[in-house]
């Protein structure tokens, strides 16, 4: 993770992802790490398989409302 380093160090990494960069148009994507979980900012946690096959068959609404019903409480 790239948080955690000073400005040089990501410096450096950046041009070392740069050149090993093999088509021009690709984007470098950073994740810049969460915010701590707490009662004001839930996450939702789901089986990635699960997702992962939503993803692909559902479209649209139903997979809006697949992930609605998913991030619900079991038994809720």
């Amino acid at each position: 993770m790239l948080l955690n380093l000073s400005g040089n160090q990501k410096n450096a990494i950046e041009r070392e992802v740069k050149k090993q960069m093999s088509v021009a148009n690709q984007k470098i994507v950073r994740i810049a790490g969460r915010k701590p979980r707490d009662r004001n900012n839930l996450f939702a946690t789901m089986n990635l398989e699960a997702l992962q096959h939503a993803m692909q068959e559902l479209k649209g609404s139903s997979f809006k409302l697949w992930a609605y019903f998913n991030k619900n409480q079991d038994k809720y």
